[in-house]
């Protein structure tokens, strides 16, 4: 069954316009809004053997992600951070709830960091920071994400076209020919 949340995750991948007043600013949702697009954690086991079923807590986040219960995503995060202040995907359920609650991207930023500290080939939240980076106009940082996914799963189109996307915003032509020649050879 596709929950809520993985739905939104799929439909806000794409990104959104928001109009401010007179400014236009082009937001890309993060690796939270994109999961399931980005690829597989690199939590994962990288076998080919069923996945592991997911903990209660991360069941129930995602229960309170479906109800937009943001801070009973947060309570749960932090009691999931007591119990192991090196949990990853607690840190990064965090940032998307912070992300979700409108919190500013910097706090955000520090709660992808610290996963990416304990794990860093969490490909969730490289390309969450990814993300965030980007809103941030962060490039080298979002293409260093973006290819970090691309060492870890060269396969991934969503990390490819979002490292075109920065190239391209760049005008960084021979980083545009080095990303499609990628796209052509996978």
């Amino acid at each position: 069954m596709i929950t809520f949340f993985r739905l939104q995750r799929q439909i806000l991948s794409t990104g959104l316009a928001l109009t401010l007043g007179s400014i236009t600013v082009s937001v890309s949702i993060p690796a939270f809004a994109t999961a399931d697009q980005a690829g597989t954690s690199a939590s994962k086991s990288e076998s080919t053997s069923a996945p592991a079923p997911q903990p209660p807590w991360e069941e129930q986040i995602n229960a309170k992600l479906d109800a937009g219960d943001v801070k009973g995503v947060l309570a749960l995060c932090e009691q999931a951070l007591k119990e192991n202040p090196r949990n990853e995907k607690a840190l990064y359920f965090r940032a998307v709830a912070k992300f979700l609650g409108h919190e500013p991207l910097l706090v955000v930023l520090e709660d992808l960091n610290m996963a990416l500290e304990i794990n860093p080939r969490f490909v969730d939240a490289l390309f969450g920071r990814g993300r965030v980076s980007e809103m941030l106009h962060d490039y080298k940082t979002a293409i260093a994400d973006y290819s970090a996914i691309l060492a870890i799963d060269p396969k991934n189109s969503v990390a490819l076209e979002s490292r075109i996307n920065v190239h391209s915003t760049l005008g960084d032509i021979p980083g545009l020919v080095d990303d499609f020649t990628h796209r052509i050879s996978v």
